[in-house]
């Protein structure tokens, strides 16, 4: 098993795709930096625009490698070519090697004659280092994706754990879904596994408050109901799963994860704008957040805790941008959005068209795989002609000695038929006593 599995990895083109992996992640980190150019531009515009920027960065992102795929347009010569790196430090063995001859005792040449024989056996075939580091990336992939598998299996138990909320919730609920506009359809529950409320499902919102809510004021289940839900109608759920795919993939690239943690910081600003919006006093808000923070810092939370009402990483901007009012709080229009997105994917595009160094590697692969062939083929044409010359060498040597065998041939039959008969008869009675005594 391990013999067939170290064959499947040598059939494997690790060069090839430790070049795509690096393609794509230098094409990434360039989008990053450009989102996060212009987020910085529009630092006076409201975080729902920089918010937009974020998500289609994170699209982008996501659609980056697909895209790559395809043969690019121009090329960008900006990496050397990758096939010398491969080549400097590993050299495939194709050939099998000739047998050396053994001079030793018949049982160790017998098992120097095995070992020759059987190529496959326990030898390791060597695996080159491009070949682990793409290897690693995708191990890096598969162990944070089971990382979330876990953390999301302990928020399935607390929801399905949960009991539907009470009268004075749902009451509440449907009211702050007409002020917000929301058409989408919630379920409310209760758990006595929280400390805050969270929100999860992404094409069916469930909002999760804790049991003992019962004891909150009014403006209280109002001010978490507006937060929650604003998620809900953000679909913010659906853009921290493009984050999900996105980190997956892009687990090594710190970039990556700055424009996460900046996508949730002005996700959470605009939600916290969205709850001011519908009336609420900044000061009674900022209120709520520290105590909400303070009851989540005193207690002891779970692994698999999604991100709350309040935020510890991020609170305290998020307080100075509640009580600031000159902060841009207008959640934009649909159209700004389009115009966004139609921007974000006017940078993907070019940037996956380009090439930067897989053409070229290509290119230099086929023609450095052309001029093998044909030296191989002009190699062989030789060998054939040699073996050719040589035969032909043979063939006129045999011919000139079966000329120079007829030539004393025939002189000895000329010499035979001029002798006389008695010279004849006495030749063959010495030759017959001859061979008479040597056959005694």
């Amino acid at each position: 098993m391990l013999a067939s599995l170290e064959m499947w990895l040598s059939d494997v083109p690790w060069l090839r795709l430790l070049a795509f992996c690096i393609d794509v992640t230098l094409k990434g980190a360039v989008i990053c930096a450009v989102a996060g150019i212009v987020t910085l531009v529009l630092h006076r515009s409201s975080a729902f625009v920089r918010n937009a920027v974020w998500v289609f960065a994170l699209v982008g992102l996501i659609l980056l490698p697909a895209l790559s795929l395809l043969s690019p347009l121009w090329n960008l010569p900006i990496i050397p070519e990758l096939t010398s790196w491969g080549a400097a430090s590993y050299t495939p063995v194709v050939d099998k090697p000739e047998p050396v001859p053994f001079v030793g005792p018949p049982v160790a040449a017998q098992a120097d004659r095995s070992a020759l024989d059987n190529p496959g056996g326990p030898a390791p075939i060597g695996v080159p280092w491009y070949a682990w580091a793409v290897l690693l990336w995708i191990t890096g992939s598969l162990l944070y994706l089971c990382w979330y598998a876990v953390l999301h299996a302990g928020v399935r138990r607390v929801v399905r754990r949960a009991q539907p909320a009470g009268t004075q919730w749902t009451t509440t609920l449907g009211e702050v879904a007409e002020e917000l506009d929301l058409r989408r359809r919630v379920r409310l529950l209760e758990s006595n596994e929280l400390i805050a409320a969270i929100t999860v499902g992404i094409f069916r919102p469930v909002v999760v408050v804790p049991s003992d809510s019962h004891d909150w004021t009014e403006d209280r289940r109002r001010l978490v109901l507006s937060h929650e839900l604003a998620h809900v109608k953000r679909w913010d759920t659906l853009t921290e799963f493009f984050a999900l795919i996105t980190t997956v993939v892009y687990w090594f690239n710190p970039l990556v994860w700055l424009a996460v943690r900046q996508l949730r910081i002005e996700r959470e600003t605009d939600c916290d704008n969205a709850v001011l919006r519908t009336g609420a006093k900044p000061s009674d808000y900022a209120e709520l957040l520290m105590n909400i923070a303070s009851d989540l810092g005193a207690s002891a939370m779970p692994v698999w805790r999604m991100s709350t009402v309040s935020q510890n990483s991020n609170l305290k901007d998020r307080l100075m941008n509640i009580l600031n009012q000159r902060i841009n709080r207008s959640r934009g229009s649909r159209r700004s959005a389009v115009l966004i997105g139609v921007l974000v994917l006017a940078l993907v595009l070019p940037i996956s068209a380009a090439g930067i160094f897989s053409a070229r590697t290509d290119a230099q692969t086929d023609d450095k795989a052309q001029q093998e062939e044909k030296a191989k083929s002009d190699e062989q044409l030789k060998k054939e002609q040699m073996q050719k010359d040589e035969m032909k060498k043979k063939e006129g040597v045999k011919k000139t000695q079966m000329s120079a065998d007829e030539k004393m041939k025939m002189s000895w039959e000329k010499i035979w038929m001029r002798c006389s008969p008695q010279i004849k008869g006495l030749l063959l009675i010495s030759l017959h006593r001859k061979y008479y005594v040597v056959g005694w």
